[in-house]
């Protein structure tokens, strides 16, 4: 048997651990020889050659470049535009694309073709109209913030309408993905206030579409109600984050507690917290799945204050601590805990009930931390 038809025969999990070795290494390595980024010669002297090994090492090397889609209106061509952002520079063309290697699938919208249906329009005459990308798991939707004074004149129902179709079409098209991930600025003072309730009906049924989710949104704008956020149920997977409101956020965690098993949250107050656990009605949240929490200060996403041009709001961590929840154990399955806000709570409530399953920390270590740690004998066996 020649060394060449044994290569062909690895199972495609070794091929994969091989490639992904090189990918890995190769970035670490440029780095530690002084330079600050990674481009495509530096590639094509590593990775390339994998191509010509064997048709499984090909196919596992282009299901990297073809691994990410993404989708957007061109006003020029009048039709969706195709990227391949991990597509090496250093490659002049594109080999045939795969659409089955696809494995997130970006969209970049905005409200003018969304609304108007050009969008729509444009997807329907793709060349991949029809091919449903089958490995998608994640979909990504980026809100543009410039939008045309135009889009006020579009009739209501036809909006509705376009909204509707434009997200079944991105479910039909990744039938299998279970993640949407939201963010960009959607900002009152660049969408007419007549078609802001439109675009978030467009954002709240991608919510109410999947099951994980991602929702990012810098906004000086109107943002959901509460009968809306009541909407979103079974999630499983919960990042949510709006500049100086965390509200919605709690809401969801609460209503969602029984299916969460990620909940990653930006805390704008301190003293919001409170509502993580105490429902509206006095009573104790429990979130019997939930695996991971990380509870994050808003300010720590510095990059959106720079694009706002606004100055980011102090968090309150000054104030007095959260009262003490006798007798509560709202994370009894905890493994991951991540802790980037001044410890609020007066006991050790997110500590207790999870020492056994607990396996990674990290803290932001104080002496208010450490003395509920000692008083409480968090780590200290019984």
């Amino acid at each position: 048997m020649s060394p060449l038809s044994r290569l062909e025969l690895l199972p495609s999990h070794i091929v994969e651990l091989v490639v992904n070795y090189v990918a890995d290494y190769t970035p670490s390595l440029f780095k530690e020889l002084g330079s600050g980024s990674y481009d495509s010669e530096w590639l094509l002297q590593s990775q390339m050659p994998l191509l010509w090994v064997c048709r499984n090492f090909r196919e596992v090397v282009y299901s990297h470049y073809y691994r990410a889609c993404e989708l957007e209106y061109d006003g020029e061509l009048g039709g969706a535009d195709t990227n391949w952002p991990d597509w090496p520079d250093c490659l002049e063309e594109f080999a045939n694309p795969t659409l089955s290697m696809v494995k997130e699938l970006t969209v970049n919208v905005d409200a003018w073709t969304t609304f108007n249906g050009k969008f729509l329009e444009a997807l329907s005459r793709a060349p991949y109209s029809g091919c449903p990308l089958p490995r998608v798991r994640t979909i990504k939707i980026r809100l543009s913030s410039e939008t045309p004074d135009e889009v006020a004149s579009i009739r209501p129902s036809s909006i509705r309408a376009n909204i509707s179709d434009f997200v079944s079409r991105l479910l039909e098209m990744a039938p299998a993905a279970d993640k949407i991930s939201i963010s960009g600025i959607h900002c009152e003072w660049h969408l007419p206030k007549n078609v802001q309730p439109y675009f978030l009906a467009f954002m709240l049924k991608l919510c109410q579409s999947f099951r994980h989710i991602e929702y990012k949104v810098y906004s000086g704008a109107e943002t959901f109600s509460s009968r809306q956020i009541d909407t979103i149920r079974e999630l499983v997977y919960l990042q949510y984050y709006i500049h100086d409101d965390c509200e919605q956020a709690l809401q969801l965690a609460r209503q969602n507690a029984p299916t969460l098993k990620t909940l990653i949250i930006f805390i704008s107050c301190v003293s919001d917290i409170l509502h993580l656990i105490q429902d509206t009605n006095g009573g104790y949240a429990q979130y019997p799945c939930l695996r991971t929490l990380e509870l994050h200060n808003d300010v720590s996403l510095s990059f959106s204050y720079e694009m706002m041009s606004i100055a980011p709001r102090r968090s309150k961590q000054a104030m007095a601590r959260l009262p003490a929840f006798a007798g509560a154990t709202p994370f009894p399955g905890l493994r991951r805990l991540s802790i980037q806000i001044d410890y609020p709570f007066s006991d050790d409530v997110l500590f207790r009930g999870n020492e056994a399953t607990l396996e990674y920390l990290d803290l932001q270590l104080s002496h208010t931390l450490i003395d509920r740690i000692r008083k409480y004998k968090v780590f200290t066996p019984d």
